[in-house]
């Protein structure tokens, strides 16, 4: 499924909270039905990110938006509050693309890594991150803020199976790797 990742625009808040919500379903089948029992996001709650240029969707040609993922600023840095993609649309690498866009933005506005929270053995969440270079950051050397998304998740009972904070630096000179930014290997032009 090829995709094109752009900015989210007001049109597309409600397409959002749809893709969210059945990917949240996707928890029940490892047994944190918690997740679809927490408050749910409204699009309001994405509104700002979205006003702001935080908030980057995977579009396909024949289904519109497929995924999404919501940058916001934590302790001066990227944090990824919410990445989801449609479950139809799993296992197409759009995640993957979409952290990439989101890290890409994070060095477009001069941060040095991003973060977020995540359940540490949910196969979609933290041994995937892993695998795209993500690593565990201790409890000891989370922020204010960071620590206090971790405590407001403790309070909403997320914690039904352990979650954790992760971590990925990133380099000025250096863009995530994406298929679009590839050098045409007839060429060798970008």
């Amino acid at each position: 499924m090829r995709v094109v990742i752009r900015s989210a625009v007001a049109d597309d808040l409600l397409r959002i909270i749809e893709v969210e919500r059945a990917a949240d379903a996707m928890f029940t089948t490892v047994g944190l039905s918690v997740v679809v029992d927490a408050p749910q996001t409204t699009a309001e709650d994405h509104a700002p990110a979205q006003e702001a240029g935080r908030l980057l969707v995977a579009c396909a040609e024949e289904y519109g938006v497929v995924g999404f993922i919501r940058v916001d600023l934590v302790d001066g840095q990227a944090h990824l509050e919410q990445v989801s993609v449609h479950p139809a649309a799993a296992g197409h690498g759009i995640g993957a693309q979409l952290m990439a866009a989101a890290e890409e933005w994070a060095v477009d506005h001069g941060l040095t890594r991003v973060t977020l929270c995540t359940y540490r053995d949910v196969p979609w969440n933290a041994p995937y991150y892993q695998r795209l270079g993500w690593e565990v950051l201790p409890d000891d050397a989370l922020g204010p803020e960071l620590n206090a998304l971790r405590r407001h998740e403790r309070e909403l009972g997320l914690e039904a199976q352990p979650r954790l904070a992760m971590v990925k630096g990133l380099s000025r000179g250096c863009r995530p790797a994406s298929p679009d930014r590839l050098p045409d290997t007839a060429t060798g032009t970008p």
